[in-house]
């Protein structure tokens, strides 16, 4: 089951977008609009305050539209469907909660693969 969410999300440009590259961009967009302020301030480097604020948006972010797909599915009837397969019923449930954590993860070394050059 989590090979089908990490299918379905890799063939959506538009969820692969919003969950992994748009929080990358964010972060540049940060650094750029605010990060020599807030250096002049603190004294130290501001993308590496904004890195974990942009993974905590990015999980938040993947976890809504993890919502979405859930109740179109739903809708069309796909959730019924695996009640009446002989797997566990958690098996959906549970196979979202590991795609969910590829998805944090794989979004997290992104994030951190930005941070660093421009920090």
């Amino acid at each position: 089951m989590a090979k089908r969410s990490l299918l379905i999300w890799s063939r959506d440009p538009l969820t692969m977008v919003q969950a992994v590259a748009y929080p990358a961009i964010m972060l540049l967009m940060l650094r750029l609009v605010m990060g020599d302020t807030i250096e002049r301030f603190s004294g130290q480097p501001a993308v590496f305050r904004f890195a974990p604020l942009m993974a905590l948006v990015a999980a938040m972010v993947g976890a809504l539209a993890g919502v979405v797909l859930v109740i179109q599915e739903r809708e069309k009837g796909i959730l019924g469907r695996y009640w009446t397969l002989p797997i566990h019923r958690a098996a959906d449930l549970i196979g979202r909660l590991l795609a969910e954590s590829v998805r944090i993860v794989f979004t997290t070394l992104l994030i951190i693969l930005v941070a660093l050059p421009s920090g």
